[in-house]
């Protein structure tokens, strides 16, 4: 009966010291611990247990951003800055999130990480860095200094297919924006700006779709040549998935799409007439 006690007593004092063991190599590790892909596994990991995590938008439908946010800083804080700053282009808002808040809780600490991965990496992740490696790029004046090099990194994502172009790119061009309707030529915007909205497009999140589709709407009659793709949104395989037993978040998802794609329909006017039918098809249905 000693003898177990004395063992019961031993192992109890062993958990605790590898218990502080444990502890004080976390707390040294802060930033060094090297598992990448470990990292990637985890991340996805958490997309899968919250889907929500992984499709929804900063403040979509009151998503609540600061928790999927701290999952994904549970798993960067370890890692080194250089394995988390690839995260930067990831699919997922909350995982970029994320990351930009890990890179600006480590300070300068992560600045020489940052400046590697801007010269080194793609011009995708040198887009998302120039925050940091130009900070005066983080106010009005500054981006204007800046636009320069903003356009050239987002023209060279916008024709690279292996890259993801996003709907807060729109930030970087100064004559975009979420609130003012285009007019002129297509010429007067200093990126292909029908190709960019159509690699926002190339997407599964509607989020994304739907923003990049009401910003076709504020082309007007200059978004003419996506009339065929709006079309095929309208009468394409969506349509199947959304009646096949969706969830009532992705049907309302796929409601906004629709939506949004006959209110662009309706902006770009005339040139638009080939989709009569099919909206005058829909207008019975509770799709839109």
């Amino acid at each position: 009966m000693i003898n177990r006690k004395r063992q019961i007593t031993l192992i109890i004092f062993l958990a605790i010291v590898l218990t502080i063991i444990v502890s004080e190599q976390i707390k040294g590790a802060y930033g060094d611990v090297k598992a990448p892909f470990l990292m990637e596994r985890a991340v996805e990991a958490i997309i899968i247990a919250t889907p929500e995590a992984g499709t929804r938008h900063m403040g979509w439908c009151g998503t609540p951003a600061g928790m999927y946010m701290m999952s994904f800083q549970a798993v960067f804080i370890l890692a080194r800055t250089e394995d988390v700053i690839p995260f930067l282009e990831h699919r997922a808002t909350y995982v970029r999130q994320a990351v930009h808040s890990t890179l600006r809780k480590r300070g300068e600490k992560a600045m020489p990480a940052i400046r590697r991965a801007s010269k080194r990496g793609s011009a995708r992740i040198k887009l998302e860095l120039m925050r940091y490696t130009h900070p005066e790029s983080n106010n009005y004046l500054g981006r204007i200094e800046c636009k320069e090099e903003y356009i050239k990194l987002l023209n060279e994502i916008i024709n690279n297919d292996k890259l993801k172009v996003f709907p807060e790119d729109t930030f970087y061009i100064p004559t975009m924006t979420y609130n003012t309707n285009m007019s002129g030529s297509l010429d007067d915007f200093p990126v292909d700006v029908i190709k960019f909205y159509l690699r926002i497009m190339e997407t599964d999140f509607i989020p994304d779709k739907v923003s990049a589709i009401e910003g076709l709407g504020r082309l007007g009659p200059l978004a003419a040549p996506v009339v065929p793709v709006l079309i095929e949104i309208l009468e394409g395989k969506d349509n199947d998935r959304m009646n096949a037993g969706a969830s009532m978040t992705e049907y309302g998802h796929y409601q906004k799409l629709y939506s949004a794609a006959i209110e662009t329909l309706g902006k770009i006017g005339p040139p638009a007439s080939a989709a009569v039918p099919i909206i005058e098809s829909k207008l019975d249905t509770d799709v839109y």
